[in-house]
């Protein structure tokens, strides 16, 4: 779980925060810093697809790993990320 969280913490967050300096404190977005966060994000949702084939959870059962990655989602449309199709243990 603890690794999880890490990743969460480290990668999946750094992405995320990326977008959302460039597009709430920067008045013109560098696009190339977009484009590399979300890249980032796209390998991160492999990542955890890969890790939720045969499973709910991300470390098995319900932890604060689920909640490090989750509590994002709902400001994915406000900052124009997208759960890549074809992904379906990813809420989209």
């Amino acid at each position: 779980m603890r690794l999880w969280m890490n990743y969460a913490d480290t990668v999946y967050d750094g992405a995320l925060l990326s977008i959302v300096v460039e597009k709430i404190f920067k008045p013109q977005p560098d696009q190339s810093v977009l484009d590399k966060a979300k890249q980032t994000l796209t390998e991160c949702f492999k990542k955890l697809e890969n890790n939720l084939q045969d499973r709910e959870y991300i470390a098995g059962q319900f932890s604060l790993a689920d909640i490090c990655f989750v509590c994002w989602f709902p400001s994915f449309e406000k900052f124009g990320v997208e759960v890549p199709v074809g992904y379906p243990g990813l809420p989209g």
